[in-house]
């Protein structure tokens, strides 16, 4: 009769006997659900149509955020003129006494159809209503330049002097309707400005302003003698455009 040896116990073994005897039966407890495939989540791109149902392409889109950007920049250029305010002697009217700069500011422009444009730091606000009551009106915010609806606008504290509330995406119908034909107004107005400000202050005056913002990413968007024809493409892009589409 043969005399067992001893077995070495080592991890290896200890491992492939817990495997052989004990994996089966927690694996039969416990079975592995393979993971079901699931359908791609429909993403709405912050381009698309649902989203944004009178937003333009996403060239156009790009450049007309960095153009608005710079417009404010350059509106506290022409605030701080040596002449005087130009945005008052243009036509603007001023929230506070003296008029200071878009940050403590909110300047007002009469626009075609009983409209107002307001800009101030964050950026303009577009509306019907008269009188110090403002609702129901257009927001361009300064960076995304994404169209949305505005019901109430606040001027609450210095620093944040037009503050949107309740921003939302325009309903589709009438609401969308208005809203791009605000845009456009407001944006042909912008251009109008800029025309103004070439012919009384020369292109040099323009130039200048650009050449003091080096670094800024849009500094080179459009060259300033461009300003005037790139707004009115955008606000011609808003005058014609269909309702529902981003073409």
């Amino acid at each position: 009769m043969r005399k067992r040896g001893r077995v070495r116990i080592t991890r290896g073994n200890i491992i492939a006997l817990w495997c052989k005897t004990c994996l089966p039966s927690v694996m039969h407890a416990n079975p592995v659900t393979p993971p079901r495939t699931q359908k791609p989540s429909r993403v709405v791109s912050r381009f698309s149509v649902p989203a944004l149902p009178c937003v333009l392409p996403r060239t156009l889109r790009a450049q007309a955020e960095q153009l608005l950007d710079r417009q404010l920049w350059l509106w506290n250029c022409d605030i701080k003129h040596p002449s005087g305010n130009a945005l008052l002697a243009y036509g603007f009217t001023a929230t506070r006494s003296p008029a200071g700069t878009l940050d403590t500011t909110v300047y007002t422009l009469a626009l075609a159809v009983g409209r107002r444009m307001l800009a101030s730091e964050c950026g303009l606000y577009i509306t019907k209503v008269q009188g110090n009551r403002l609702s129901e009106g257009t927001f361009l915010r300064r960076l995304g330049f994404d169209p949305c609806r505005a019901d109430i606008v606040a001027e609450p504290t210095a620093g944040m002097p037009l503050q949107a509330e309740h921003i939302r995406v325009p309903h589709a119908g009438p609401e969308l309707v208005e809203t791009r034909s605000a845009i456009a107004d407001a944006l042909l107005a912008v251009a109008a400005y800029e025309e103004w400000v070439i012919a009384r202050f020369g292109l040099s005056y323009r130039r200048g302003c650009l050449g003091d913002c080096a670094g800024r990413s849009w500094r080179t968007v459009v060259s300033a003698d461009e300003t005037v024809s790139a707004w009115r493409t955008l606000g011609d892009w808003y005058a014609v455009a269909q309702p529902n589409t981003g073409h």
